[in-house]
């Protein structure tokens, strides 16, 4: 059995897998990794919002306005972020999980 791999080693793993262009399967049986492993590193890193290696991703960001919005029934007023994608507007509640809003984003914009 291996030696554990630190943060760093995995995200230098997780560049390769991405540069590859191989399935996670075939990268993970040539390494001899658990391909579970592989992805709760992936997705460990990633939720986290650190960079996987220099270079690897690149971040746009994008403006954001939050509003509050019409009262509701129960007299408390809502904080939404409206983001605007060529001429459709989405609003979402202040705290929507921005996985969820990035692909939402991402399939508007490929129709655009």
């Amino acid at each position: 059995m291996g030696a554990r791999k630190n943060r760093s080693e995995w995200a230098s793993i997780i560049a390769a897998l991405d540069a590859s262009g191989e399935d996670v399967e075939r990268f993970c049986a040539r390494r001899r990794i658990k391909p579970g492993t592989l992805q709760w590193w992936r997705w460990n890193l990633g939720h986290e919002g650190r960079a996987l290696a220099p270079g690897s991703r690149s971040v746009r960001l994008i403006p954001v306005d939050v509003v509050e919005s019409a009262v509701p029934a129960d007299g408390e007023s809502l904080r939404t972020i409206e983001v605007s994608v060529g001429d459709v507007a989405l609003r979402f509640c202040v705290g929507t999980e921005p996985g969820y809003v990035a692909s939402l984003l991402a399939a508007l914009r490929s129709r655009c």
